[in-house]
């Protein structure tokens, strides 16, 4: 049977089951202060997934996040300009409707995949829930603020660095890969979700990208997500 849309799935081993964190010396007070400003461990605690809706680059965007396993499925744009991604642990796929399929090696493309899901779902605050490494990198000054730069590295996934902003523990700031082909996501615009404080604007650069564009979110909902949404569509 002809497939209409273009998709990749790439397979995966099965994570262990029991999340395993590794602390770098340092980290652990930079990822204390965070969680407490970011709602504190006891409303983390109770947090099964999230469902954004708002606007990338001008265009509809919503993502669907699991926070208690790995699980993440992005739209942006309607109709036959609308591109999807997803996550379900195991495989990614891509429907781009148009685009061509991300760049990279099979390899690249399931790192990146697996590192959104860790990385939407604030997996670096739940350390019995994913295997992570980080290791803390000194602070670093931005935009006339002091930061706390933690590398963050999920297991089988792409690292990243978060600035955690010493002022408000807040990230502010989350940066993958080096060179031109540097990723940057500038976090603002925090706002009360329930009892959790989440971004509801970042801007993201490099990658590729001739331009920076904004994502502006206009709601954020806590909700405990259907998996199916994070396999290929049939």
């Amino acid at each position: 049977m002809a497939l209409r849309f273009l998709f990749a799935i790439l397979l995966l081993l099965a994570a262990p089951a029991a999340a395993l964190a590794q602390y770098g010396p340092g980290v652990p007070p930079v990822l204390e202060k965070a969680r407490t400003a970011m709602g504190g461990s006891a409303a983390w605690a109770g947090v099964r997934g999230f469902h954004e809706t708002g606007t990338e680059g001008g265009l509809a965007y919503q993502r669907w996040i699991d926070t208690l396993r790995y699980g993440e499925r992005t739209e942006v744009g309607a109709g036959p300009q609308r591109f999807m991604q997803g996550y379900n642990g195991y495989g990614a796929w891509w429907q781009p409707f148009g685009r061509a399929r991300p760049p990279g090696s099979d390899a690249e493309l399931m790192a990146r995949a697996r590192s959104e899901a860790f990385f939407g779902a604030y997996g670096y605050l739940f350390p019995g829930r994913f295997d992570f490494r980080s290791t803390y990198l000194g602070v670093r000054p931005a935009g006339g603020k002091s930061f706390d730069v933690v590398r963050v590295h999920p297991e089988a996934g792409a690292p990243r660095e978060i600035w955690f902003d010493r002022a408000t523990g807040l990230p502010g700031r989350m940066v993958e890969g080096r060179g031109a082909e540097t990723l940057t996501l500038e976090f603002g615009d925090y706002r009360r979700v329930g009892r959790l404080m989440l971004p509801f604007l970042v801007t993201i650069t490099g990658d590729g990208r001739a331009r920076p564009v904004e994502r502006r979110l206009e709601k954020i909902e806590l909700i405990t997500p259907d998996r199916a949404l994070f396999s290929l569509p049939r």
